[in-house]
């Protein structure tokens, strides 16, 4: 749910709202200057981004590339953008200090789990700013369908999509060179999907 806008808000503003008591608790991002509150997150796209973010740490510290987030990563894309990416990495050429808040660029690559009440077509749109803002790469990961997208910026500098399947791999091409996981393998590891319950009848068997 996002709150009503008149006028772009900006990083400034996110941080005064946060600082308010009765925010304390809540999570937020900066959509081109509209402020969102952020739901949390479900539990199968916790563990898929717990996991993820497992294959792709392993990958970055083997080859010393550079920096891993998870889901409390906060990068500044511009003054009126802020998004926290599930999984997110930045490389040591772009990362050359350690940032006292937030990240003061967009990450390399970031990967987003979707939720069952996220909106694919906003997961895409803010994939595309990602994009413009200089992420090389952007995973959108559906957990119910075990498949994804995945993102670039297209010549013409509109959305490029690719789909995973359950069957395919994420691949991270120029700026991941080498990095290969499999669907398969991200969800090999996760509790089976539990049935739903049944309601119980109001009948009474005489």
């Amino acid at each position: 749910m996002s709150i009503q806008v008149q006028a772009r808000y900006t990083v400034d503003d996110l941080d005064h709202l946060m600082s308010l008591p009765e925010y304390a608790e809540r999570d937020f991002e900066l959509h081109n200057g509209e402020i969102v509150f952020m739901s949390p997150n479900s539990a199968i796209p916790s563990l898929i981004a717990t996991e993820f973010t497992w294959f792709l740490l392993t990958f970055v510290k083997e080859h010393d590339l550079g920096y891993v987030s998870g889901a409390d990563g906060t990068f500044m894309l511009d003054p009126h953008t802020i998004y926290v990416p599930d999984v997110a990495f930045i490389s040591k050429a772009k990362l050359t200090a350690a940032p006292t808040r937030y990240f003061p660029t967009a990450p390399d690559v970031a990967v987003e789990v979707l939720s069952p009440t996220d909106s694919v077509r906003a997961a895409q749109r803010k994939a595309h700013r990602y994009l413009k803002a200089g992420t090389a790469l952007v995973w959108l990961i559906y957990p119910d369908e075990k498949a994804a997208d995945a993102c670039r910026l297209a010549p013409d500098g509109s959305l490029s999509l690719q789909p995973i399947e359950a069957d395919g791999f994420f691949e991270g091409g120029d700026v991941l060179n080498g990095f290969r996981l499999s669907m398969a393998d991200l969800f090999r590891n996760l509790p089976p999907v539990a049935a739903p319950s049944q309601p119980e009848s109001d009948s009474q068997t005489p």
